[in-house]
């Protein structure tokens, strides 16, 4: 007669649901704002984010890439940033058209790569160029959605 113990029974149910769960599903995309600030020299300041990232902090660039000029007023770019805040931090990557007649600058973002709080999140949406804002500073309002794998 073969007997199995109540705990070697449980294992096994345990063991059966964890293969059947499988891994976690990602949370649902939720609306966010950040606002990254830089001076007129080009030099970050700092950015701030509501929820669901809810955070602020600095921000660094990494590699940029433009390309137009030498006559013609429109250009295109893309420049890749880290965020960084107490919590952790995300690279936020900016694709952008200029326009060099009327001054208009905006364009699409995304996010990816996080640590600490922000580890798994995901994001896109767009951007745009505001220097209204404050004397020698300029802003740059993020609209957009993210998520949490």
């Amino acid at each position: 007669m073969r007997t199995i113990s109540l705990g070697g029974a449980l294992a096994s149910v345990v063991a059966g649901l964890v293969l059947f769960a499988g891994p976690a599903a990602a949370t649902p995309a939720t609306a966010v704002t950040l606002l990254l600030r830089e001076n007129y020299d080009f030099s970050t300041i700092d950015w701030a984010a509501s929820a669901p990232i809810s955070g602020q902090g600095s921000w660094r660039k990494g590699l940029l890439t433009f390309h137009g000029g030498q006559g013609n007023p429109n250009w295109a770019g893309m420049i890749k940033t880290t965020l960084t805040s107490s919590a952790g931090s995300f690279d936020m990557t900016f694709q952008g058209r200029g326009d060099g007649t009327t001054g208009a600058f905006s364009g699409t973002w995304d996010i990816s790569r996080g640590t600490g709080a922000y580890a798994g999140i995901h994001g896109t949406g767009t951007w745009y160029e505001d220097d209204s804002a404050q004397p020698g500073i300029v802003v740059f309002p993020c609209e957009g959605q993210v998520h949490f794998d």
